[in-house]
């Protein structure tokens, strides 16, 4: 009796607390049910000219962790879920609404709108995250009547634009087909052709190196002549030589630059915000030598100098907005040719049929038909634009500054528009039923599909990428050079499998490989190329 009437009270004590508990707990599952059911069923009877969410069940999270772990296939669940209408949705990502496009008619559509859809929000907010003062994007964004400078430097404006809009029509006059493209574009294909000589396949992507063969990283390969070349032509041979690590800081800082865009916070992202900032310094350094000691730049980077410096922009922000550019136009087209030769060395049969169709294009001097290439080589050409069908995971942003109407659902201002592109890729209503599969025969069975509203692997409207010329010669160029001056295979042994894409990291370009599947490939002269 005693001993029940000690333990009696503490039993009694651990009830009540347990049952205040499973109160609280049933309280707290009510009130997240009731929440649901509100803005999930409730809400869009409500509203039902909105485009209909997501459902999550964390408030304010909502569907951040499964966008950011693979924001595809979080996109495709979403799209399913509503019907596979293609009709607008919404998904939640950390308290953001963000409005998703995947119908073309419908992103055509969101181009068109210009007045209520703005792209400029988001180029102002990657310029504050890449480091740039508020100073100099102010600047940026001045319109001219503005301005106290009436430098000579600045380029013809008939429009009033601010630097920041003109800087999209500097781009176009450098990679659109013109004279300037065209001297960019020589130096381009001239230093490839050289980076792949013989001698000069060097370097710490040669694994091994015997008097007629190299076993090399396919990887490195692509990446170190492909960045070592636009490097040079766009900021002439003086600026590698004062950064000898740049390249490696660069694809530091590339392999993680989602982290950037999607502001991790600096704890998390050490590596990307170390390499960017090792970058930009490099870039400071080059900008304060005097022009004599940098020759041979582009026009595209002189002038842009010349713009900021005569809006009294300092070099450390220039070398910042600078590297914004160097990123975008160096970000894909390594990845592009990597994939390109991981589908030829797995397809000997498809190998050879290339290698056959661009001899003709490539001298034995060394000197390249680009011309060829582009117009007598429609292979080659279907190549590319499948591989960029599969491997592009770029989207497009726009900031709602007005309530619009897109696809029968209103948009409301102040809210984001996402065009995620590989949405509109592996659409089988306009790719058939094998979108998911590789077959760069559909190209050429219907040529119309590389124009088509569902093909947008450089985006469109008034972000349409003025790049894509220059990064189609630099692609079918390298792959076209190194199929008719060597014989390549896949090395026996490990890094010879198929490379998984890297689908799960997010990515704002052309994907990469999983980390640790990159391809060893075995690099022989032919007996008519070889040299001692």
């Amino acid at each position: 009796m005693m001993f029940s009437s000690l333990v009696a009270p503490s039993v009694v004590v651990e009830a009540i607390q347990n049952s205040r508990i499973a109160i609280g707990l049933g309280f707290c599952l009510l009130a997240l049910l009731c929440w649901r059911i509100w803005r999930f069923h409730i809400i869009p009877k409500l509203y039902p000219e909105e485009p209909p969410e997501f459902p999550y069940w964390i408030p304010v999270l909502g569907s951040a962790i499964s966008f950011f772990k693979d924001s595809h296939g979080t996109l495709t669940h979403a799209r399913l879920l509503f019907g596979d209408t293609r009709k607008p949705f919404a998904v939640n990502v950390a308290g953001q609404k963000l409005y998703v496009l995947t119908s073309p008619s419908d992103v055509s559509a969101a181009y068109k709108n210009t007045d209520a859809l703005t792209f400029d929000v988001f180029v102002r907010d990657v310029m504050v995250s890449f480091g740039a003062s508020q100073s100099a994007v102010d600047k940026m964004w001045l319109l001219p009547e503005s301005s106290e400078s009436n430098s000579p430097a600045q380029v013809p404006n008939p429009k009033g634009l601010s630097l920041a809009k003109l800087v999209h029509d500097m781009h176009k006059k450098q990679l659109h087909p013109g004279a300037e493209m065209d001297i960019l574009s020589d130096r381009f294909i001239t230093l490839i052709s050289k980076s792949l000589t013989w001698p000069n396949i060097a370097g710490s992507y040669v694994v091994e190196s015997k008097p007629h063969k190299k076993l090399v990283s396919l990887k490195g390969w692509c990446s170190t002549v492909l960045l070592e070349a636009a490097t040079d032509a766009f900021f002439g041979d003086a600026f590698l030589k004062m950064a000898p690590n740049l390249l490696n800081d660069f694809f530091d800082f590339d392999d993680n630059s989602w982290m950037l865009m999607y502001r991790y916070p600096r704890v998390l992202a050490r590596n990307m915000y170390q390499s960017k900032q090792n970058a930009i310094d490099y870039l400071t350094a080059y900008l304060d030598l005097s022009l004599e000691d940098r020759p041979g730049a582009a026009w595209f980077v002189t002038t842009m100098e010349e713009e900021q410096r005569a809006l009294g922009i300092q070099s450390r922000d220039i070398a910042t907005l600078l590297m914004m550019v160097y990123w975008v136009v160096n970000s894909n087209t390594y990845k592009l040719c990597f994939w390109i030769l991981s589908h030829l060395l797995h397809d000997p049969a498809l190998l050879s049929t290339l290698a056959e169709e661009t001899s003709s294009a490539i001298a034995a001097d060394g000197n390249v038909d680009m011309r060829c290439l582009l117009d007598d080589c429609p292979r080659i050409n279907a190549v590319y634009d499948e591989v960029l069908r599969l491997t592009n995971s770029s989207s497009s942003i726009r900031h709602v500054t007005a309530d619009a109407v897109i696809g029968g659902c209103t948009l409301r201002r102040g809210n984001n528009v996402l065009i995620p592109y590989r949405q509109l890729h592996f659409n089988e209503a306009v790719f058939g039923p094998t979108a998911g599969s590789f077959d760069p025969e559909r190209f050429l069975k219907d040529k119309s599909l590389a124009r088509s509203p569902s093909y947008r692997p450089f985006g469109g409207g008034s972000t349409y990428c003025p790049g894509r010329f220059i990064a189609r010669q630099e692609v079918v160029a390298f792959v076209a050079v190194v199929l008719n001056r060597y014989d390549i295979k896949l090395a026996t042994g490990a890094g010879t499998k198929f490379p998984a894409l890297e689908e799960l990291k997010p990515c704002l370009g052309v994907m990469g490989p999983v980390d640790g599947e990159d391809i060893m490939v075995q690099v022989g002269q032919k007996a008519a190329n070889k040299v001692s």
